[in-house]
């Protein structure tokens, strides 16, 4: 209400200070006035009727050079009674001014009076606020001391309950553990009795059966012995030289024999036979057999008769054949650790089938798998001598054994056809 109060009164200020500004209309040329005109009021309350319009004005302008008396009294009412209201405008103007400061002067009252009723209102919360929160302390303090007290006997109550029943689960699991202790023992004590029946029943039968077998190996080793017992009282029978020739001949054979079993794993050592045989090649004073014999001589008995076998040199050559591909990878520039070591990790992540065929040495290894597993000594032998490089020392160990092997072949099947010719040659005594 202030605000459309001051807005009012500054309106009417505006227009007083324009009207004043107008009020010497009479002294300036009817040419002025005549521009005055054009603009005349519309607001009713002005005194003036508002039905002037433009073609009204351009007429009295075209009659004003005829009739200067009449617009000269026109105006000077007009102006009159302009006047009188701007007058009339004043006294309302000073009206308002009083009523908007006795206005202000009430909205100060009430605000300083506002001002002081918030004043004694906050003091009053403040007091309030005080007072509630001394008590709300107290109180709080004694809820949390009586809920204190209620957890306190809650958990002795919870905590006599726990050990009744742990003590109850404990008897019961004392009880339960007693009968399962009593049903292990039961069961064990069963188990033990069904397995020592088992093993005896096995063992008996195992027994019988190697009675069984050692009776029929002695049986035979006895026809066999009783045969060869036939054969020397036959030989035995004859004149001197045929004993004597045939008493080596055996030897032998025998020896020929033994050595055979030996590495074929029927007998237990080769050594004393391997031993014999250059002997007895110099006693039948056989040259051939002599000079066959002579690598016995040179590398020992004991040496030749811990030679593998062509299975063992099989077995033996999945390795040999794994090193020397891997050997084969190992860069020409860096034959050190590190060559080694990348050579390894080349080989681990290499498929088998990718290796094959890729260097020489995979194809000769791999000849040579081919041969032993057609159980070819000899073709393996052949393969593997044409290695070069690492992969030629790593393959050494083998290829020396084998060729070890080769060679105490060759030997006995020397001896065995020696034997067999100097058996035939007994025939005719």
């Amino acid at each position: 209400m202030l605000k459309a109060t001051k807005s009012l009164s500054a309106g009417l200020r505006t227009l007083v200070i324009a009207s004043a500004a107008e009020a010497p209309a009479e002294e300036k040329p009817v040419k002025d006035l005549r521009r005055f005109e054009t603009l005349p009021p519309t607001d009713p309350s002005m005194g003036v009727p508002p039905s002037s319009s433009e073609g009204g004005v351009e007429a009295e302008l075209s009659a004003a050079p005829e009739e200067p008396s009449a617009l000269a009294l026109q105006t000077a009412a007009y102006t009159a009674e302009l006047l009188s209201h701007v007058e009339r405008l004043k006294g309302r103007l000073t009206a308002l001014e009083a009523i908007n400061d006795e206005g202000a002067r009430l909205q100060k009252a009430l605000q300083q009076q506002e001002e002081e009723d918030s004043l004694k209102m906050m003091r009053f919360l403040r007091r309030q606020e005080e007072h509630y929160s001394v008590e709300l302390v107290s109180k709080m303090k004694f809820v949390e001391e009586e809920t204190e007290r209620r957890v306190a006997r809650e958990k002795e109550e919870e905590m006599d309950e726990l050990k009744a029943r742990h003590e109850a689960d404990r008897l019961k699991y004392d009880e339960d553990a007693a009968q399962l202790q009593q049903m292990a023992e039961a069961a064990i004590e069963e188990a033990r009795v069904e397995a020592a029946v088992e093993t005896e029943r096995r063992m008996q039968a195992e027994a019988v059966a190697l009675l069984q077998e050692e009776h029929a190996s002695h049986g035979a080793r006895l026809r066999s012995l009783s045969l060869d017992v036939d054969a020397l009282y036959q030989v035995l029978s004859h004149d001197t030289a045929y004993k004597e020739a045939s008493h080596k001949t055996h030897q032998l054979t025998a020896g020929v024999l033994t050595v055979r079993e030996a590495l074929a794993g029927k007998a237990t050592t080769a050594a004393a036979a391997l031993r014999t045989l250059p002997k007895l090649a110099e006693r039948l004073g056989d040259v051939l057999l002599v000079e066959t014999f002579k690598p016995l001589q040179g590398k020992g008995a004991d040496v030749m008769a811990k030679v593998p076998t062509v299975p063992q040199l099989t077995a033996r050559f999945v390795d040999v054949a794994a090193a020397g591909r891997t050997a084969a990878l190992v860069p020409e520039t860096a034959p050190g650790l590190w060559g080694h070591a990348l050579a390894s990790i080349t080989s681990f992540i290499t498929l088998r089938a990718a290796e094959t065929g890729h260097t020489h040495a995979s194809t000769v290894l791999t000849t040579a798998e081919t041969a032993l597993a057609r159980g070819d000594l000899r073709r393996a032998v052949e393969a593997v001598r044409a290695l070069h490089g690492p992969s030629r020392a790593a393959a050494s160990g083998w290829l020396e054994a084998a060729e070890e092997r080769l060679l105490l072949e060759q030997i006995l099947t020397v001896a065995t056809a020696e034997s067999t010719i100097a058996t035939a040659a007994l025939a005719p005594y």
